[in-house]
């Protein structure tokens, strides 16, 4: 039923991969309940369940849930602001955001968390597995799974940009910035902020 959600090749472990796939759906179904609190259930899911299917080998670090508050709080996000994330990956930084968002505007049974659930949370992801992961799970959001350097923006749109950049010694072709001659985390942090 979620396979043309998520889908994934068949894998030696495809039981493991099944499992994987009910917990993401059981997870979709709290968060976007009345009684979500706005933990990030993922991260701890995450944690949980590559401790025992091991490492994907594919470099993906999930931000832990101390570092998203420190951040949140740092930034000082409102139920008003939009906030993006161009590095989504799952949602852990828009996770934080929304569920104080919506705790800020009187909670979950709200016009405003609707609002804010479809309005003001934006993320792009290249992964598409976690892109994935991420539209199910914030599905009122607007989740582009796609490269950042693809994907157009209006300049002065979003209040907040919130995440955790990749770093990398690579460049992206973005015609916009590549005069510039960016790396990876240089040309996020300049593209977040035009």
């Amino acid at each position: 039923m979620y396979y043309n959600i998520i889908q994934i090749n068949i894998l030696p472990d495809q039981a493991a991969i099944d499992l994987f796939i009910e917990c993401v759906t059981k997870i979709s179904d709290a968060i976007n309940s009345d009684n979500w609190n706005g933990e990030d259930v993922m991260e701890i899911f995450f944690n949980t369940f590559n401790r025992y299917r091991g490492k994907l080998g594919n470099g993906q670090v999930f931000t832990p849930d101390h570092i998203t508050s420190l951040m949140y709080r740092l930034i000082n996000i409102h139920q008003d602001d939009v906030v993006f994330d161009g590095a989504c990956g799952s949602g852990s930084f828009l996770t934080k955001s929304m569920g104080n968002m919506i705790q800020e505007a009187g909670g979950m049974s709200t016009n405003k968390a609707k609002i804010i659930k479809s309005h003001q949370l934006y993320g792009i992801e290249i992964d598409s597995i976690s892109g994935r992961i991420a539209r199910q799970l914030y599905q009122n959001a607007n989740i582009v799974i796609n490269g950042y350097e693809k994907t157009e923006l209006p300049d002065s749109f979003f209040d907040v940009s919130i995440g955790n950049v990749p770093f990398g010694d690579f460049k992206l072709n973005d015609k916009r910035y590549d005069k510039n001659n960016f790396l990876i985390h240089d040309y996020f942090f300049r593209k977040n902020f035009r």
